[in-house]
């Protein structure tokens, strides 16, 4: 994160124009925004629930397309914060075995962490296997984000 003025960090919520499972058009919608904090230098941006894909795309989260075409967003988006100003969190439905999680991503040149949301089938000890088995190939440069 860049220098912050008298101890404070300048945050802010950005609204993506979402089109439901258009990943591309999200990802260009997003990188809009990153570029506008990049400019207001913001230090931390804050982006919807799964953003990247759109919220309500029901059967399709399971669809291999969708979820190939979200990580390879999310790489991308991590690559484009490089040398920007803003730490960005932003949401995305990342699969692990047989499971659906909804995570927030925490990207800076790199995808930092991607937190799962536990939800009442999910234990905690299987949301933090997932935290590792999907982010530490995506730093490390061996992500599946392209193969569907």
């Amino acid at each position: 994160m860049k220098s912050m003025k008298d101890g404070f960090i300048k945050t802010a919520a950005g609204l993506p124009r979402c089109t439901v499972a258009d990943v591309a058009a999200n990802c260009a919608e997003i990188k809009k925004i990153i570029e506008k904090a990049d400019l207001k230098k913001i230090n931390l941006l804050v982006l919807p629930e799964l953003c990247i894909t759109g919220y309500t795309c029901g059967d399709l989260f399971f669809s291999d397309v969708l979820i190939a075409s979200a990580r390879k967003a999310l790489c991308d988006l991590a690559e484009f914060t490089k040398g920007k100003y803003p730490v960005v969190i932003a949401g995305v439905p990342l699969i692990h075995g047989s499971k659906l999680y909804n995570c927030a991503a925490v990207l800076a040149g790199l995808v930092v962490a991607a937190g799962a949301m536990v939800t009442s089938e999910t234990t905690f000890f299987s949301a933090l296997l997932a935290l590792v088995v999907l982010v530490v190939p995506m730093i490390y440069g061996r992500s599946r984000a392209g193969q569907a």
